[in-house]
């Protein structure tokens, strides 16, 4: 229960609810939003992740829908990772999915909606404090008055704002942004069974928006956003008294979309001028030239990485499968069996790019 909350990735959900984990998330960008994950720190100079196996089996799990996780264990101690030999020197994070139990089916149904946003934006200058910091700076260095970037016509200009196409003013966290972002994750599962056959059946579904907004004069949406489906079946089947043979399908389905010459746009948002465009204006995108005002750092604009190239849009598909099957063997000593378990682990993708 304390694992279901309304994140779109299972790691960062770990954040201080397990001791001695770590989770660092280092883009909020959605369909890459998980968390790189370690327990007790860093203690290796190579990689320092866990070792993480859901049921019995090696495989990543930041993707996997809460509603399918009946516990989540950690170990972290000498002692308890002995087991896994050099494999759990960074510890071992061990996951187990829900199953069928003896009785009438039951039907759960989650479902969640919430706003994503920023948690703090950084505050820009308008064009007139900007233009006219960097002349008391020019100033300041002994540039000559003619030599001076802005001139006192550009700097009046900026100031009146009666020329926003040549002289624009333009915030572009403002301009570019949404103040809010939806993600909503839904869940519907189905367990039960008799005593020789038990089942549990789970769909699950996420979307998440991105906070850009969809521009003037572009046929499509740009916008980041991701979709995913989740979908799991867990059958456990007595074939014997003593015989017990368990199958579990699972699988991940995500669609993913960026825009196609994003690079890092947050850093590209904090280093563009508010003088360097007035923006999309009927629909044609405009740029002030980077010669305009001398000296004055303009390529590498926000407005030219973001508009106008398009998407990228990555279709993943990820499905295993695990045959677990248990033998009692009461016959030669109360309490021994043997257990042979195969795994099948299947993963491909494609982009699709969209220019235009």
């Amino acid at each position: 229960e304390d694992i279901k909350t309304p994140s779109a990735s299972l790691t960062t959900t770990l954040a201080g609810r397990l001791a001695g984990v770590v989770a660092v998330q280092r883009t909020g960008e959605p369909g890459k939003d998980a968390a790189d994950i370690w327990i007790r720190g860093i203690a290796t100079p190579n990689t320092a992740t866990p070792l993480i196996l859901v049921d019995g089996v090696e495989r990543a799990f930041k993707d996997i829908d809460p509603e399918d996780i009946e516990s989540l264990t950690t170990l972290k101690d000498a002692s308890a990772t002995a087991v896994y030999g050099v494999r759990g020197a960074n510890g071992v994070i061990l996951v187990t999915t829900r199953r069928g139990e003896e009785g009438k089916a039951k039907i759960s149904v989650s479902s969640n909606v919430g706003l994503q946003m920023p948690t703090r934006l950084l505050e820009t200058a308008d064009s007139y404090t900007a233009a006219s910091l960097y002349t008391e700076a020019q100033r300041n260095d002994g540039v000559a008055e003619d030599q001076l970037a802005f001139q006192p016509y550009d700097l009046e200009r900026f100031r009146l704002g009666d020329d926003p196409i040549m002289y624009p003013n333009v915030n572009w966290y403002d301009y570019l942004m949404n103040k809010v972002a939806i993600q909503t994750q839904h869940n519907v599962n189905v367990s039960g069974g008799t005593k020789d056959i038990r089942y549990f059946v789970s769909l699950g579904f996420l979307y998440q928006n991105g906070l850009f907004k969809k521009m003037e004069g572009l046929d499509y949406n740009n916008n980041y956003n991701y979709t995913r489906y989740n979908y799991r079946a867990n059958l456990d089947v007595n074939l014997t008294r003593t015989t017990t043979l368990k199958f579990n399908m699972g699988g991940i389905v995500g669609n993913q979309r960026d825009p196609g010459k994003s690079g890092d746009i947050w850093k590209q948002l904090t280093w563009t001028q508010p003088f360097s465009s007035p923006g999309v204006i009927d629909g044609k995108k405009v740029m002030i030239q980077s010669t305009r005002f001398p000296g004055i750092e303009m390529d590498n604009q926000v407005l030219d990485r973001f508009y106008g190239y398009g998407y990228d849009r990555k279709v993943s598909n990820k499905m295993n499968f695990d045959l677990n099957l248990t033998q009692k063997l009461d016959f030669i000593t109360k309490g021994l069996s043997i257990d042979l378990k195969g795994s099948y682990n299947t993963d491909d993708s494609y982009i699709k790019t969209v220019r235009g």
